[in-house]
C-alpha cells in the first residue's frame, strides 16, 4: 500500500499545486517502480509460508532499483547545475529506455515468480489438505491479477503520452486506476481471513530416488506396505470424517512423517491426499445412502455427514468419482432395487 502510494505522489501533489517536487527537489530519484516486483513477490512469500524471513542475500533483489536510485543521487547532490545539463543531455533519452527494458524485464521477472507460487501451492494444498475449499486461496490469484493489470496500464498510457505528447491533465488515467487498485486491494486484503498455513517447499520438491532398481524396488515394497498401514488407519479410526483433515494429523496420528504418507500415497492409484481421503468419503456417502436409517436424510446431509465440508465440494469430488451426480446416482440404486 506505500508503495502505491508513493507511485501517486506527483499528480497528488501536483494537482494540490504543491511543486517542491520539481523544483527544491529536482532531479531527487523517487520512482519506486523497479520495488514493486520484488515487493510483490516477497509478499506472496510471506503469506504462503508464515516463518518466511527476509535475509541478507535477498538484497540482490533490490539491486536494480539502487543502481538507478545511486545514478539519481549522485547528480543530485552535485548542484541544480548538474542536474539540468543531465537532464539536456542528448544522452539522457537513452538512459530512459535503458531504465524502462530493465522495468519491463522486472515485471516479466516477477509476476510470473509470482504466478509459479500461485500454481505451486495450489498443487501443493491438494497434498496436505482433504478439503482445500475452506481454505480461501482465491485472493492471492487475485492479488497478483490486480497489481499485473495496474502495471501494464500505467506502461500502457506512458507509451501514449511518450507518441502523443500529453499534457498534466491529459495522462492522468493511470492515477486514478491506481487509485481503484488501491481501495480494491485495501478492501480485499483486510476482508480476507488469515490462512496460518506452513508452504513446505521441500515436501513439494522432493522425489523418491529410483535411480537404482534394487533400491527403488525396495522403497516401492516399503512405500506399498506403508500405504496399506495408512489404508487400515483411514478404515478403522474414520479419521476421513474429520472435514478438514490435514497430512500434518494424520502425520502425527501414525507418528509418520508427512513426507513418507505423500509419497506411499503417490504411490498408489490417487494423485494425491486429497484424493486419497475424498475416496473414503464418496466409499462412506454410498454406504450411508443405502442405510434405511438415513432414510430421512437429505444426501447433503449425508454428503456432510460423510466428512464433506460443503455442497459444492461433494458434488465435486462425487461427480468426478462415479461419472454422475449424487441424485443421479441415488436414482440409478433405487432403479436397480426395484429390478432386483
Amino acid at each position: 500500500m506505500f508503495i502505491l502510494a508513493l507511485q501517486l505522489q506527483d499528480y497528488t501533489f501536483g494537482f494540490a499545486g504543491i511543486n517542491f517536487l520539481w523544483e527544491e527537489l529536482n532531479g531527487f530519484p523517487r520512482g519506486v517502480n523497479l520495488l514493486i516486483g520484488p515487493i510483490i513477490y516477497f509478499y506472496l512469500k510471506s503469506q504462503s509460508k508464515p516463518n518466511f524471513r527476509f535475509h541478507t542475500k535477498d538484497l540482490i533483489h533490490l539491486l536494480p532499483h539502487l543502481f538507478f536510485t545511486c545514478i539519481g543521487l549522485i547528480v543530485f547532490f552535485q548542484g541544480a547545475s548538474a542536474v539540468q545539463q543531465f537532464q539536456s543531455n542528448p544522452y539522457n533519452p537513452y538512459f530512459g529506455y535503458f531504465n524502462t527494458l530493465v522495468r519491463w524485464a522486472s515485471y516479466l521477472f516477477y509476476f510470473s515468480r509470482c504466478f509459479q507460487i500461485y500454481n505451486t501451492y495450489q498443487v501443493w494444498v491438494l497434498k496436505v489438505y482433504s478439503d482445500p475449499s475452506s481454505i480461501d486461496l482465491k485472493w492471492f490469484k487475485l492479488f497478483i491479477q490486480i497489481m499485473l493489470f495496474g502495471m501494464v496500464f500505467k506502461e500502457v498510457m506512458m507509451v501514449l503520452d511518450h507518441f502523443l505528447y500529453l499534457s498534466f491533465y491529459q495522462d492522468w488515467w493511470w492515477n486514478l486506476a491506481l487509485v481503484l487498485i488501491v481501495i480494491l486491494t485495501g478492501i480485499r486484503a483486510y476482508a480476507q481471513p488469515a490462512i496460518l498455513l506452513a508452504f513446505d517447499e521441500e515436501l513439494e520438491e522432493r522425489k523418491i530416488n529410483v535411480e537404482d532398481p534394487i533400491a527403488g524396488q525396495n522403497q516401492s515394497l516399503q512405500l506399498k506396505a506403508l500405504y496399506n498401514h495408512i489404508v487400515e488407519k483411514m478404515e478403522g479410526d474414520k479419521m476421513y470424517l474429520q472435514a478438514r483433515l490435514s497430512l500434518k494429523q494424520l502425520s502425527d496420528q501414525m507418528n509418520i512423517s508427512q513426507l513418507e504418507i505423500s509419497n506411499a500415497i503417490q504411490q498408489s492409484p490417487f494423485d494425491n491426499f486429497n484424493d486419497f481421503i475424498n475416496s473414503f468419503r464418496v466409499e462412506e456417502f454410498k454406504k450411508r445412502v443405502a442405510d434405511t436409517r438415513y432414510g430421512n436424510f437429505t444426501l447433503l446431509a449425508i454428503g456432510l455427514e460423510s466428512g464433506f465440508n460443503s455442497k459444492a465440494t461433494f458434488n465435486r469430488v462425487f461427480a468426478k468419482r462415479e461419472g454422475m451426480s449424487p441424485k443421479e446416482y441415488l436414482a440409478s440404486q433405487n432403479a436397480k432395487n426395484e429390478m432386483e
